[in-house]
């Protein structure tokens, strides 16, 4: 595999598993060094055991004090930093809006939108130091697109699209880049574990649910987590040079995205 990352030093967070797993290994593979969190630390030391460049801590991106430590492990690891793929995020509930709990609506916005927040204000002056540097921002097609129960999801896949935007202006004249990556429905552990969520509230077999999640798409077919990966990569890459304040599907063509 081309060694394009030779040199950078990236955090990517909610890497233990799933789809973050999938994007560590990538940008590790490609050369990168790679430091993930997660609040899983039997994940991460799977990954560690699989993978043995890539360091680790065990974090709540959602707490301002563990972040803190996450990007201190970072720097003692990797020296620097020169890019950061906020990956970290929950599904959150399935239901009408009327019946989510505030407690609920609030796990949810803490995680994939705080989270994202207090990673951006800790990597940014470290981009600056390195001279530069690329953030990505894991959103979903549910940022482009409303789904029904799923209210809290969706907005804060909307938020945090946002947020790669506004930063993307701040920062790009020290050279750092920030996009939103909008994967549509991947095949993956948690996509099966949303469906089931789904199932009873809309009367339905998940192999249906999984069905009508590939007829929806151009495709006509789940996009395969390696194909995100793929982007990303290419994202914090020099290939990517010319890419800002961008929201990029990697859906298959999903209708509305």
């Amino acid at each position: 595999m081309s060694k394009r990352l030779d040199g950078q030093a990236v955090v990517v967070t909610g890497g233990g598993s799933g789809l973050g797993r999938y994007i560590a290994e990538r940008l590790a593979d490609e050369g990168a060094r790679v430091h993930v969190c997660d609040i899983d630390a039997v994940a991460l030391d799977s990954l560690r055991t699989s993978n043995r460049g890539i360091t680790t801590t065990v974090a709540d991106v959602s707490d301002a004090e563990a972040v803190n430590r996450l990007f201190k492990d970072a720097l003692e690891s990797m020296g620097r930093l020169t890019g950061l793929v906020n990956n970290c995020g929950v599904a959150g509930p399935v239901g009408r809006v009327e019946t989510l709990s505030p407690e609920q609506w609030n796990a949810a916005m803490a995680i994939n939108v705080t989270g994202s927040f207090l990673c951006m204000q800790h990597a940014i002056p470290l981009l600056r130091d390195a001279g530069g540097g690329a953030i990505v921002n894991m959103s979903s097609v549910a940022g482009r697109v409303g789904f029904a129960l799923r209210a809290s999801y969706c907005t804060t896949k909307w938020a945090v699209i946002g947020l790669a935007k506004a930063v993307a202006q701040e920062a790009g004249s020290e050279g750092i880049r920030v996009n939103a990556v909008l994967p549509g429905a991947c095949d993956t552990d948690r996509l099966t574990r949303v469906l089931a969520a789904r199932a009873p509230v809309e009367g339905k077999s998940v192999d249906e649910l999984r069905k009508e999640a590939s007829e929806i798409c151009a495709l006509q077919r789940l996009i395969d987590p390696a194909e995100v990966a793929a982007t990303v990569a290419f994202l914090i890459s020099a290939d990517g040079k010319g890419i800002t304040g961008q929201a990029i599907s990697v859906c298959g063509g999903a209708i509305g995205s």
